[in-house]
């Protein structure tokens, strides 16, 4: 009886703990080692959405609790003609890992991080994924190298109509939900200094659309500054 009573004991602690790494594993990036689809390279876990962080750009799913049941949208945002080889970074490590078990195999010692930068995914621009502090939701920022081009700069939107509200924010909209993506800021450091460029979505064509700048000094760093809140 002693036997089965620590044991009881250890899988109600060994839950718990689970359950709470689950909880912690929320607003950071969780990479792929072979747990999820291949074209996934690490997912990031706000409350009522996942965004899986791709080759090709970024897939948000949407989920929410209606009548005890969950209903979901989701909305792929695509880069368009980015560089054919583009690199992952990861920056800040947890000290926590998960293992995943697959079929017959294992996902051993995947981890998880506060930053993902991918570098170079057009000319002298990179993006960076992180968690706001203040709201946990995903934010991303292109940062844009001296005399590299801004306008290279598109995205497609597949899976929901958008449009630029009065607020300049884009917002998406499906199945009568909406998601925006908002708190577009453009800015360059200069001589610490910090100087605001005009930003704004630029609805180019059907379906694509752009952090489009005014006028900056291209011999210096511009970074575009870009929240995805629910």
């Amino acid at each position: 009886m002693k036997i089965f009573s620590y044991t009881f004991l250890f899988l109600i602690l060994l839950l718990n703990y689970l359950s709470a790494n689950d909880k912690e594993s929320n607003f950071y990036f969780i990479e792929n080692k072979g747990q999820w689809n291949n074209e996934v390279r690490y997912l990031f876990k706000s409350v009522n959405y996942y965004a899986w962080i791709t080759d090709f750009g970024v897939v948000f799913d949407y989920f929410e609790n209606e009548m005890d049941d969950y209903v979901g949208n989701v909305i792929k945002m695509k880069f368009n003609n980015t560089n054919a080889i583009i690199n992952f970074q990861s920056k800040n490590e947890s000290n926590t890992y998960y293992n995943y078990f697959i079929g017959d195999d294992w996902a051993i010692n995947v981890r998880k991080y506060e930053e993902v930068i991918v570098k170079n995914i057009y000319k002298g621009i990179d993006i960076r994924y992180y968690a706001d502090k203040q709201t946990k939701n995903l934010r991303y920022d292109f940062e844009i190298s001296p005399f590299a081009n801004p306008n290279d700069i598109n995205f497609t939107i597949e899976g929901a109509n958008y449009i630029t509200n009065n607020d300049g924010e884009l917002e998406l909209i499906i199945n009568n939900k909406s998601y925006k993506h908002t708190n577009l800021f453009a800015y360059q450091n200069i001589e610490n200094d910090v100087n605001k460029i005009e930003c704004r979505f630029d609805l180019t064509c059907l379906n694509t659309e752009m952090p489009k700048q005014v006028r900056h000094d291209r011999a210096n760093l511009l970074v575009v500054e870009i929240t995805h809140p629910m």
